[in-house]
């Protein structure tokens, strides 16, 4: 451990030059940042002593140019938009006396010619100077983590998963959407690589160490920070959020992520949290209360032993009666329901042990909160509870409760009694069929839609039909598909591969109805019927149907492996929530002037 500010002049020239040497042979000429210093929070919080000591008794020296570099980069990193220099002298004792503003700049400009150090460049650097140099070496600032979360939460609908094999792609998709971002931002921007992977490693962790732009130890520090701040942490989780629009009937593309693919990538980016689940249950035909639902605490034992004797202590739940629940109750008896008075604020640590030290303090911080709002929407499930939806993403034909810190004004809503202080509530009936002025509307109040587009077979049945693309018909039949929405349609456009190549283009008249679209006769063999869907909000949606089409079988007398009843089931794997809730169509066919019982 160095003792002097000498000692790390000399391990700081060691690490950066063993840095270089390993990136030209990887990387090639690719930059180094001061930031990649490798070092821990301890060591930099002892460097940073060292140096504002020597700065109070002389002028700082040429010999540790190398560790001043480093405490203006890790000034930099906390560099918030505000005048850097100012804090930088309420920081460092003894600097407006010896310092030199100019001197930090040569430093920086030496590490730039000995390590080859990135150099800034642009309109902002050309007016800056100075702090250019530190605000660029530390690769992401504080104020700019908070705007990358911001972009990854808006283009969280776009991710697939090319962005996260090709983080060049990811950084060149964010650099598209910086034009709402700072100066600064923009300019990082400009290396879509280095951008990519700082985002990739907030997302899915970096998974090819040798190949990145930056050290894994600071990528590491960057997602860390980012996950300390509250808003900049509901960002990133609610990036993982599926598409706006889905699609059923049809097969993907190979490039769209199927549905099992984004459940595994959402739980490969699950952190580890202890963050309780909210939700509404009725009272009273007419009155509603909030219950907190506390997770089971004791999977935090494994990661943090030393939190057992704090865990097991009574603790008291923000916005309850005050009354705290029992020792170790969190630990040994699984999650527990608290019934809430009072709607705890967004910085409100909703869990307070008796005995609570600084390490679960701050571990309650980062995950145990109430998620920011002004709004929060839960969606009313068959069994009458109404559960958050966290993403604040509504469905056709469902209905929800808004709760929100002010009164939100809507059309002719119905509000609820909620026996809660310092939220108000509101019904919402979102219509089966929703027209542009709808979604126009919802989208104001800050709620965002799922869309459906439905494609399936009318008319006399196929000989098969999975639900998910594929579909039977015999060479005599005449197929007709079905093309319906819940909102409206832009345009479709059909598309027929095979033997009786056709194309179609449709403009439906208004949302909710249903194209009727009949195939001509098909011969035996494979046929494709690509469907191109444009949605009112410009989303394109593209898949195909795939037709099987194979000569009639002539009938035989007798037992034969032919059924006499066809049956269509609607959706064909309904789940029991469609069930319970009356969702699910069953067709049944057989001969004519027969009598079934059911």
């Amino acid at each position: 451990m160095p003792s002097s500010l000498a000692s790390w002049q000399d391990r700081l020239e060691k690490h950066y030059s063993s840095l270089l040497e390993q990136r030209s042979k990887t990387l090639g000429e690719q930059p180094i940042f001061a930031l990649e210093h490798g070092l821990t929070d301890e060591e930099i919080s002892e460097l940073s002593a060292q140096i504002r000591n020597h700065c109070t008794q002389t002028q700082p020296s040429d010999r540790h140019w190398l560790a001043w570099t480093v405490y203006a980069t890790e000034l930099g990193y906390h560099y918030a938009g505000d005048e850097y220099w100012q804090t930088f002298e309420e920081e460092t004792p003894g600097w407006t006396e010896h310092g030199d503003r100019g001197w930090i700049r040569e430093c920086f400009e030496k590490f730039c010619r000995t390590h080859h150090g990135a150099k800034p460049s642009g309109s902002w650097a050309r007016h800056f100077s100075i702090i250019c140099w530190p605000i660029t070496h530390a690769i992401l600032p504080e104020d700019l983590q908070r705007q990358l979360a911001e972009i990854l939460y808006q283009i969280r609908y776009l991710f697939r998963k090319e962005l996260f094999d090709s983080p060049e792609l990811l950084g060149t998709e964010i650099a598209a959407r910086s034009w709402t971002a700072s100066r600064r931002f923009q300019k990082l921007a400009e290396e879509p690589l280095l951008l990519g992977q700082i985002a990739a490693a907030l997302l899915v962790g970096d998974k090819d160490q040798a190949r990145s732009l930056i050290i894994p130890e600071t990528l590491l520090r960057i997602a860390k920070n980012l996950n300390r701040e509250r808003r900049s942490r509901e960002w990133l989780k609610d990036a993982r959020a599926a598409a706006r629009v889905t699609i059923s009937g049809l097969s993907r593309p190979a490039s769209v992520l199927t549905e099992k693919e984004n459940a595994t990538a959402r739980q490969q980016l699950q952190t580890l949290g202890v963050e309780p689940d909210i939700y509404l249950q009725p009272k009273s035909a007419s009155s509603w209360e909030v219950v907190l639902e506390i997770p089971d605490l004791a999977p935090l034992l494994p990661r943090f032993p030393s939190l057992q004797h704090a865990l097991n202590s009574p603790c008291v739940v923000a916005g309850s009666s005050g009354r705290p629940l029992a020792r170790g109750r969190l630990l040994h008896f699984g999650p527990q329901m608290v019934v809430l008075k009072r709607w705890p604020s967004s910085d409100e640590l909703l869990l307070r042990f008796d005995q609570q030290p600084p390490e679960l303090e701050s571990l309650l911080t980062a995950e145990c909160m109430l998620r920011p709002g002004p709004r929060w929407l839960f969606k009313i499930s068959s069994n009458g509870i109404a559960r958050e939806i966290r993403g604040q993403i509504i469905r056709p034909g469902g209905k929800y409760i808004l709760l929100s810190e002010i009164p939100v004004d809507m059309r002719d809503a119905a509000r609820p009694v909620v026996n809660c202080d310092g939220v108000y509530a509101t019904y919402i009936n979102v219509p089966s069929i929703l027209s542009s002025e709808g979604l126009e509307y919802f989208t104001d109040i800050g709620l965002s839609l799922v869309k459906q587009v439905q494609v399936r077979p009318v008319g006399l049945p196929p000989v098969s039909w999975d639900g998910e693309g594929h579909a039977g018909w015999l060479s005599t039949d005449q197929p007709c598909i079905c093309i319906s929405s819940d909102h409206p349609l832009k345009a479709v456009i059909l598309n027929l591969e095979g033997s009786v190549p056709s194309k179609l283009d449709m403009v439906p008249e208004e949302a909710g109805e249903p194209l009727i679209v009949e195939l001509p006769e098909l011969p035996p063999g494979g046929h494709i019927l690509h469907v191109l869907v444009q949605s009112s909000g410009d989303e394109i949606l593209i898949g195909h149907l795939e037709l099987a089409v194979r000569s009639p079988r002539p009938w035989h007398t007798g037992l034969t492996e032919q059924n006499p009843l066809f049956v269509i089931a609607d959706p064909p794997n309904p789940s029991f929530e469609q069930f319970w809730e009356g969702n699910v169509a069953i067709q049944v066919y057989g001969p004519p002037s027969r009598d079934v019982r059911w």
